[in-house]
């Protein structure tokens, strides 16, 4: 009895290690502030809460999901820059318990899991503070659970194996389709689940599997469409998709497919930290592909191990292929990547560290070896600082808003420019003195790309366009310049900010700051000359305000 339970608790400490590394390297992350997309998921999430339609009260090009991820963490965490850090941790503990879930039962490695799991959580804090807390990172948990059902799915029979598979179809396709909800690109995971079923499946369960896939994945479609259509959100949002979405998408940061490619190359081997798991992830994928093509020994052994190489490996293609697609290469758009990558890469590291002719078959020494690498993994890179900035904050030796404050919250968006295009401190300076110079009833525009402001101020819109990106982009339709303007004659806001030398051109198609675009809509440089006077300049905004006449 002894036996069984300390054969049961050894099974434990295995997710409890995954979940505990995933903690302790995000808990950095929990004094991070918003990044530009955050600021915008963040408006539009608050502006629907406040009662305003989705999409047609207030624009958003981007697919839902993110959006309800915000609202949620407002709702439940309260309304602060904070909400979705904590909530983002959570999801990247479930992330990484998904991961160690899909090793154990795609390879029947209990610790390949936990290896995976942390290379997992160490990459993912090792970002940008704007590039985490992103759609991209969210969506690695519906996929790794995808996954994971395609390989329950067609597991070697056994008991109740037609259960078993419709049911694991209809969860990996409602999966894939939660994850297209927080960006289309990842619909290419269809295709590596079809193919790894069309594999696997045999003739006579075709018919169920498709039918199981494909109702799982329209299941969140109809609930996502119902549900816009009850808010009276459907049309808007059609029309924002298929009008900004397309020209969004031909924006390319680089022309040349070999500059493309060789972007991507440099992240996995040579960005430090980041690109970690790079070299074993490919020293993986030289093992690999041999044993998918059946030539060599599969690590793991047995057929049952090289199917579970194949899909992984087709998992890591459909990611590429969503990188490329999106041609835009932010980092954050590298983030699907990281799930198959760490499960390669924790392959790779259990080889070499564990050759044939050592045997550790205690799960003490081996725990001991996990945290040996962990630390080995850490030490030389930024979470040591990143830990005591966070003891710092944690003991009042320093206070949140002046760290904000300083420039590791600020990046460039165009390199040619002299100043950050997004920066953090200037923004909580806008942000102190319009809450000390208006009242919180005060109605606010902003023409810019800095929607953070409406959420920190908490100051009502009067335009549905929250940022500039559908009115001042390069395929921006004059029907919703127009639009705009006959929204602000209706209601003219009672503070009007400009901003400048915040260059987007990966969002806009163009170098043009706020301020340029400013100058060359003349219906709107019109409006603000006619009904507004100049009052003041804080960092790189300028403020008008509505004449009392």
């Amino acid at each position: 009895m002894k036996d069984v339970h300390l054969t049961r608790a050894r099974e434990h400490i295995a997710p409890i290690i995954t979940c505990v590394a995933a903690a302790v390297f995000g808990i950095v992350s929990l004094t991070y502030p918003f990044g530009r997309d955050q600021g915008e998921y963040a408006a539009f999430a608050d502006a629907v809460l406040k009662g305003l339609v989705p999409y047609r009260d207030v624009v958003n090009v981007k697919p839902p999901l993110a959006a309800v991820v915000h609202a949620v963490s407002l709702v439940l965490l309260g309304r602060s820059m904070t909400s979705i850090r904590i909530l983002d941790l959570g999801w990247t503990i479930a992330t990484s318990l998904a991961i160690y879930a899909f090793c154990h039962r795609a390879y029947r490695r209990r610790w390949a899991g936990v290896v995976a799991g942390l290379f997992y959580s160490y990459t993912y804090y090792l970002f940008h503070f704007a590039h985490t807390a992103q759609a991209d990172g969210w969506l690695n948990l519906p996929v790794t659970l995808a996954m994971l059902a395609t390989v329950v799915a067609v597991e070697p029979a056994g008991r109740r194996e037609s259960t078993r598979l419709g049911l694991g179809c209809l969860v990996a396709g409602g999966c894939v389709a939660i994850a297209m909800l927080f960006k289309y690109t990842m619909g290419l995971i269809l295709v590596t689940c079809g193919v790894f079923l069309f594999l696997k499946i045999p003739r006579d369960s075709a018919r169920q599997a498709v039918g199981c896939f494909i109702s799982g994945f329209m299941i969140p479609m109809v609930l996502a469409v119902g549900l816009l259509g009850a808010t009276s959100a459907l049309p808007a949002f059609i029309e924002s998709q298929f009008t900004i979405v397309p020209g969004y998408a031909l924006v390319r940061t680089f022309r040349s497919p070999t500059v493309d490619l060789a972007t991507m190359a440099l992240f996995l081997l040579a960005n430090p930290g980041r690109g970690l798991a790079g070299p074993f992830a490919v020293a993986r994928l030289y093992t690999m592909l041999p044993s998918v093509f059946k030539r060599g020994k599969c690590i793991g052994g047995g057929e049952w191990a090289r199917s579970s190489d194949r899909l992984v490996l087709l998992w890591l293609v459909a990611a590429f292929a969503s990188l490329y697609a999106q041609g835009k290469f932010f980092n954050y758009h590298f983030l699907p990547l990281l799930p198959p990558l760490s499960i390669m890469a924790a392959q790779s590291l259990l080889r070499y560290l564990r050759p044939p002719w050592i045997r550790i078959n205690n799960s003490g020494p081996r725990s001991a070896l996990v945290i040996l690498v962990a630390l080995g993994l850490v030490v030389p890179t930024s979470y040591p600082a990143r830990f005591a900035e966070a003891f710092a904050l944690v003991t009042g030796a320093e206070s949140l808003r002046e760290y904000w404050k300083t420039s590791q919250f600020e990046y460039w968006e165009l390199r040619e420019s002299d100043s950050p295009g997004f920066s953090l401190r200037g923004q909580l300076a806008l942000v102190d003195y319009l809450q000390g110079q208006t009242d919180p009833t005060d109605t606010l525009f902003i023409w810019g790309s800095e929607p953070l402001i409406y959420f920190l101020t908490g100051r009502r819109i009067v335009s549905r366009h929250i940022t500039i990106y559908a009115v001042a982009s390069a395929w921006a339709p004059e029907e919703w310049r127009r639009e705009l303007i006959d929204e602000l004659l209706a209601s003219p806001p009672v503070v009007f900010i400009v901003v400048h030398k915040d260059h987007n051109p990966s969002a806009l198609g163009h170098n043009k700051d706020s301020y340029t675009t400013f100058l060359e809509f003349p219906a709107l440089y019109e409006f603000v000359d006619q009904y507004y006077e100049f009052e003041a300049a804080i960092d790189r905004f300028d403020i008008y305000r509505l004449r009392a006449d």
